[in-house]
């Protein structure tokens, strides 16, 4: 691996890492995510996060095969409605989470680079959550 790719991989993992953290303790979890769970009372946000999670992962498992054979996931619609509903906390948890693939966790991806591609999630979400946050 060439160094200059070393220093994307930590770069792109550390912002997401400390931006997920600040925005964790930051914004709390908008309490629309958990409609529909409201029995669980002030976890109902908390229980929301962890639907969409399941949703996230469930589609993560399913990808769509285009036509030239081409994989396409289709994991972003969970992080986003997440995103809309739960603010970038949601979103942002939902994709570093909900992202995770059978492949990771037998091995066939190298560890540094399923870090890099749920950071590389993890930043967009964060960012499209800060926008409905700040417009709101």
């Amino acid at each position: 691996m060439s160094s200059g790719l070393k220093r994307y991989i930590v770069g792109v993992v550390a912002a997401s890492a400390i931006a997920i953290v600040v925005t964790t303790l930051v914004i709390p979890v908008d309490r629309q995510i958990g409609v529909g769970f409201e029995i669980f009372g002030t976890w109902a946000p908390i229980v929301g996060v962890f639907f969409w999670c399941v949703i996230a992962l469930v589609a993560s498992a399913l990808p769509v095969r285009m036509p030239r054979g081409t994989m396409v996931g289709v994991s972003i619609a969970p992080i986003i409605a997440a995103t809309a509903l739960g603010g970038p906390v949601a979103g942002g948890w939902v994709a570093a989470i909900g992202t995770t693939e059978m492949r990771e966790l037998r091995g066939r991806i190298p560890w540094y680079g399923t870090l890099a591609n749920h950071a590389g999630l993890i930043l967009p979400a964060l960012a499209a959550g800060w926008r409905r946050t700040l417009a709101h």
